[in-house]
């Protein structure tokens, strides 16, 4: 499991706003790169930017995607998400005793 959830992207996200940000784990969980947005290393964070300020094809289809993710990131997916490999380890450990 690995906690990080860049929420202010997937709040951007969900506005249509595809986001440019850091290749990070927590910026990894919001922005799918170049399908819902763009990570970058600090250095190339401005082109990306002027990528899609831009390219209006790929700006529409970033926002699009982007949008459609936002909305499967629910707090009920996210708790699913965390509850599920918790389950199994239960079950895990009751089925070896």
């Amino acid at each position: 499991m690995a906690e990080g959830w860049g929420l202010t992207l997937t709040e951007a996200a969900g506005c249509g706003t595809p986001a440019v940000a850091t290749d990070i784990s927590g910026h990894r969980c919001s922005v799918l790169h170049d399908e819902t947005g763009i990570l970058a290393p600090l250095e190339l964070m401005g082109q990306g930017i002027a990528d899609i300020l831009v390219d209006e094809k790929l700006r529409n289809e970033l926002s699009t995607r982007a949008q459609s993710r936002a909305r499967s990131l629910t707090w009920d997916a996210l708790a699913a998400g965390v509850l599920r490999p918790l389950h199994a380890q239960v079950v895990q450990r009751h089925s070896t005793r």
